[in-house]
């Protein structure tokens, strides 16, 4: 069943449309600005796909009209034949610092160069999803080589995070897939008291990456004094909290869940220590979590295994079992669950801005493909 791109609600056979020709005025039960009445019509079950936007015209004006989500709390404009195209909704979760929307901003570009490579291509569905991509993700980091401000609370005014991003993964040949991405700051899922109202989207995701920052181990830190620059942002948040809010809010629900250790290139670097179980460990390189899956072809299931053995196990010598036992527990719920390690930069940055080195990301497809096997990718 397709989802709304934003709401993430499961869609019900009703449609609604909204004008589209800009001379109407606002509807009121219009959040997001689009105008004019709602009209809704009944899709026959099983039926032929009923006349496009072309044959629903504004009652009022005589414009054009565009498919919205029932909700009336949402009414998200749809991207062309959303419902007709297979659609995977992932929620980027983790405490403050834990480095989610520099992941966003590498992830999408490395979508882009893997489509290249495997025969398919990646674009926005959206112009409000391509500004929001250019404007707080790309521009900051790729063009001026900067640190991705901290995303804000989701109720504040100028919470970008509202808007999804929504990508058109178009193949040479075979059906196209779509993929939204919706980012929730730290700071709402370390909150005592959660914003079940802003945040009850999480509820119905197809999969949830919950980023755990390596950094917010003090032993972690100790260990790479004068190893790498020390972090210009705040040490990352509650974890703990996190993830307690992260399963309250996706409770009775079965989506897959990732946890993946950012940052890993901080971990890399203590193979430069000398001495020590863990600098040991990290100095392994038949490890999985040594290398980089090359960019072609389906998600390797036996390596991802293997890396979630590896990870599962590191998370012991860090002394954060208990990450790893709550993940497990879920299985017995029915959820599917796998730990990854991803580094988004590569290197640490320098200050406010990246290393002179630049960008080299690692694994950072992983968490991704993984949650749409058997969809796409």
């Amino acid at each position: 069943m397709s989802k709304c791109p934003c709401c993430f609600t499961d869609l019900p056979p009703a449609e609604a449309w909204m004008c589209a020709s800009g001379s109407c005025a606002p509807a009121k039960d219009a959040p997001r600005g689009v105008t004019g009445p709602v009209r809704t019509r009944e899709r026959p079950a099983g039926g032929p796909r009923l006349p496009d936007a072309g044959s629903m015209t504004c009652e009022s004006c005589q414009g054009a009209m565009v498919e919205v989500c029932t909700e009336p709390s949402c009414r998200f404009e749809f991207p062309p034949g959303w419902r007709e195209t297979p659609s995977t909704c992932v929620v980027m979760a983790g405490a403050r610092a834990s480095g989610k929307s520099m992941y966003i901003a590498v992830l999408v570009k490395q979508l882009e160069q893997f489509g290249e490579l495997a025969g398919f291509r990646v674009s926005h569905a959206t112009h409000a999803s391509m500004m929001l991509y250019r404007t707080v993700y790309e521009r900051p980091l790729f063009e001026q080589r900067g640190i991705l401000a901290p995303t804000g609370r989701i109720s504040s005014a100028d919470a970008y995070q509202r808007e999804p991003l929504v990508l058109d993964i178009a193949p040479r040949s075979g059906s196209r897939h779509y993929l939204v991405l919706r980012d929730v700051g730290g700071e709402d899922l370390e909150a005592a008291s959660l914003d079940m109202e802003n945040l009850r989207f999480m509820a119905n995701a197809d999969g949830v990456l919950f980023l755990f920052d390596p950094l917010s181990l003090p032993d972690v830190r100790e260990q790479l004094l004068g190893l790498i620059p020390t972090p210009a942002t705040q040490v990352s948040g509650e974890s703990t909290a996190v993830l307690d809010n992260i399963l309250r809010l996706i409770e009775g629900r079965r989506p897959r869940l990732a946890l993946v250790l950012s940052k890993f290139d901080t971990l890399q670097a203590i193979r430069d220590v000398h001495g020590g179980d863990l600098s040991r460990i990290m100095q392994n390189t038949g490890a999985a979590f040594a290398r980089e899956p090359a960019l072609r072809g389906r998600y390797a299931e036996q390596d991802g295994q293997l890396l979630h053995e590896e990870i599962r196990s590191l998370l012991q010598w860090l002394g954060v079992g208990w990450l790893a036992t709550a993940m497990e527990r879920l299985s017995q719920q029915g959820i599917e669950q796998r730990f990854f390690a991803v580094s988004a930069l590569g290197d640490s940055p320098d200050g406010a801005y990246l290393h002179d080195r630049g960008i080299a990301p690692f694994r950072c497809l992983d968490p991704i493909r993984w949650i749409v096997t058997g969809r796409a990718l």
